[in-house]
């Protein structure tokens, strides 16, 4: 990203120093119209990519949730099942 931008710099430096002569009126209003789109697609891709970014911490974070709940479950499901497993050991024990 920083290498485009120096190059977006750097060739809006050179169309500054240009003379008049050198460069038709149109040719000149070609390339700024291509540096200004550059530049729009630049920001466009740098806005995205902050999107991506909190869209990945977000994804990180379900993971996580989804992660501690599958433990809970597990946890609560091995206690739901001592249960009647208790009271069946007790119930051989008695008889």
């Amino acid at each position: 990203m920083e290498d485009l931008e120096r190059r977006i710099i750097a060739i809006e430096n050179k169309i500054a120093v240009k003379q008049e002569n050198d460069w038709s009126s149109w040719g000149r209003a070609a390339v700024l119209e291509m540096v200004a789109n550059m530049k729009h697609i630049l920001s466009e891709l740098e806005r995205q990519n902050k999107q991506l970014e909190a869209l990945s911490e977000k994804i990180s974070q379900v993971r996580t949730d989804i992660t501690m709940l599958k433990i809970k479950s597990g946890m609560w499901g091995a206690a739901a099942g001592a249960i009647p497993a208790l009271g069946a050991f007790i119930y051989w024990l008695v008889k």
